[in-house]
């Protein structure tokens, strides 16, 4: 090979390493270097003696996350796979049909495509420590005058499963995780369990204009919350409003679905709808927001109809349920399940304890305690 082609190619390759950090200082403050993963970014380690050992892998996290035109390389990517090859650029995501994205976290974060598929089982032995734990926590609340409630939120993959995942995960409709849970519990215990999987399903059916889950995200909408809240309800001798009965606006597009960030892919696919509703409470309370500093720990005083102070431990699904709930309630309280402890019924005293999980988190329900 000729001299001048070598020092050609040797250029190119240094030019590989040289321009884009000379490109990003000149022009990087025209570029977007917002953060669409869905995660924090690694900050800069500080050298000192104390850091010493962990500085070069801190700093080796800090430069991959910060890499020059990093988001411009990695939504690249996603929309080569995406649009060209019909695939999701991370694991997490399953691309179903017509725009549907399915959370598929394969262990990480639960297993709701395992829970939809029925291979996720419990054992005969799990099931019965399950049903002893939330006995137990029953007994001891209601042993304090309170009542206890286990509401499960069906993953996304149990309601829309048949009709959007791809056919490889599409085996009709087999028992899930959940279904096995919730029908042993029913059976073998007297624990007040809400699951409202048929009423979701038999909503879909009649009504297939609306959606009750975001295409683009891993949760329910609020609408979805809606049929929810009021089984909820219901099983505590509350009234609220049947679906069509509520104002329901749609707006589009939306690109907030945590599903699109986590392929980096939000400013480009937002074939979603944005739901609200209102007509079930002539105000919107809102919180005394964050109680001790705590922005997991809620509460709300309303002029309510019932006068029981509710308490609810929960996760991201009940995000959508808490302004409908709040309505019903002369107090309430909602925690995240990141900071429960038993102290804070103490702290905050309650007379219905609702335990609130998705079908992905089940397992929860053995370790949950209330002393």
């Amino acid at each position: 090979m000729k001299k001048p082609l070598i020092y050609a190619y040797v250029c190119a390759f240094l030019l590989l390493f040289v321009a884009p950090p000379l490109l990003f200082g000149l022009f990087g403050q025209y570029i977007d270097q917002t953060n669409y993963e869905n995660r924090i970014i690694a900050e800069k380690p500080v050298l000192s003696v104390e850091t010493l050992t962990d500085f070069p892998a801190a700093y080796e996290a800090y430069y991959n996350d910060n890499l020059p035109f990093r988001t411009q390389m990695i939504e690249a990517n996603g929309l080569i796979q995406y649009h060209l090859f019909r695939q999701s650029p991370v694991y997490k995501v399953l691309i179903g049909k017509d725009g549907w994205f399915f959370y598929n976290p394969a262990g990480s974060d639960g297993n709701p495509i395992a829970d939809y598929s029925g291979t996720q089982h419990y054992s005969a032995e799990a099931l019965e420590r399950c049903a002893a734990n939330l006995l137990r926590a029953r007994d001891q609340l209601r042993a304090k005058g309170k009542e206890f409630v286990v509401f499960i939120a069906p993953n996304k993959s149990s309601i829309y499963g048949s009709r959007y995942l791809p056919p490889l995960y599409n085996r009709g409709m087999p028992e899930t995780t959940a279904d096995q849970v919730v029908a042993y519990l029913r059976q073998n215990t007297d624990l007040t369990i809400v699951y409202p999987k048929d009423t979701l399903l038999q909503a879909v059916n009649t009504n297939p204009q609306e959606i009750y889950y975001y295409k683009t995200d891993s949760h329910w909408n609020a609408l979805g919350a809606c049929i929810g809240t009021k089984e909820l309800l219901g099983t505590l001798d509350i009234s609220f409003p049947e679906p069509e009965q509520l104002q329901v606006t749609k707006t589009t597009p939306y690109s907030g679905g945590d599903l699109t960030g986590m392929m980096s892919l939000s400013k480009y696919l937002d074939d979603d709808f944005h739901y609200s509703v209102s007509g079930y409470a002539s105000t919107t309370p809102q919180p005394d927001y964050p109680i001790a500093g705590n922005t997991n720990l809620l509460h709300y005083s309303v002029p309510a109809a019932d006068n029981r102070t509710l308490f609810m431990v929960r996760d991201s699904y009940a995000t959508e349920m808490i302004p409908l709930l709040s309505t019903r309630f002369s107090n309430s309280y909602f925690a995240h399940i990141s900071i429960w402890n038993p102290q804070l019924l103490n702290d905050y005293p309650a007379d219905v304890v609702v335990l609130e999980v998705v079908e992905r988190y089940l397992y929860q329900l053995s370790g949950f305690t209330v002393e």
